[in-house]
């Protein structure tokens, strides 16, 4: 059997690749984000990986608790006193995050962030 495979893996194993590996990380929305790509055309892979990175910062930027001007931070800033009109990508987001607790019996809520700091979970208190 391996004296029939072995032209085979000679051949797979001699031939350049046709694609290659291509990757970038970077620190956005509080994490490490890592993009990797297997493409042949090293210029299209890392116009593809641009992208993602590019869509990462502008929800990091509309979304981010920490970024003093964006959106969420404007509305955890301004909702308890007035009315906050919000866009219609923001509003899915919440809606679908409100299923997900509600499909989950309460495992996934997204105001968790608000008190869970209060929580010490290796002490369990």
């Amino acid at each position: 059997m391996l004296s029939r495979l072995t032209p085979f893996l000679l051949l797979v194993l001699s031939s350049p690749a046709l694609a290659d590996w291509h990757q970038q990380q970077a620190d956005i929305m509080g994490t490490r984000i890592s993009v990797e790509i297997w493409h042949k055309d090293k210029e299209k892979a890392g116009a593809c990986i641009r992208r993602v990175m590019d869509e990462m910062h502008r929800i990091n930027e509309q979304m981010s608790p920490y970024i003093e001007d964006s959106e969420l931070s404007r509305i955890n800033r301004e909702a308890a006193a007035k009315a906050v009109t919000i866009s219609q990508e923001l509003f899915d987001l919440i809606q679908l995050a409100q299923d997900m607790s509600e499909q989950s019996n309460g495992a996934f809520d997204i105001s968790f962030a608000s008190i869970g700091y209060l929580y010490d979970y290796r002490n369990q208190v």
